[in-house]
């Protein structure tokens, strides 16, 4: 009887530590991935309209504000895009950024 106790504490034990394990990885172990292509895709149509506005041909300088002390994920991304689109967008090149 004694052993049947022993069992069946050990058994409640490990089922409560795997089931402490399963809630901090699943919901403490880093932040959420973001989805990054909604970004990408806006930098990407940004530069076709911009390409349309200057009539396919002249320059770009993308301004922008620093984000060293705020990391923000979505500005890489546009840029990405944008650059990619003004690659495919004939005659519109990129002076700076």
């Amino acid at each position: 009887m004694q052993k049947n106790s022993n069992l069946v504490a050990i058994l409640a034990l490990l089922a409560t530590v795997g089931s402490l394990a399963f809630l901090y990885f699943t919901q403490f172990a880093g932040p959420p991935k973001a989805n990054l292509k909604p970004f990408e895709t806006l930098g990407e149509m940004v530069a076709t309209e911009t390409a349309k506005l200057l009539g396919g041909s002249g320059s770009v300088v993308v301004v922008m504000e620093s984000f060293e002390q705020l990391a923000n994920q979505s500005v890489e991304p546009q840029l990405k895009g944008f650059k990619a689109g003004l690659a495919k967008a004939k005659g519109v090149t990129l002076k700076g950024v």
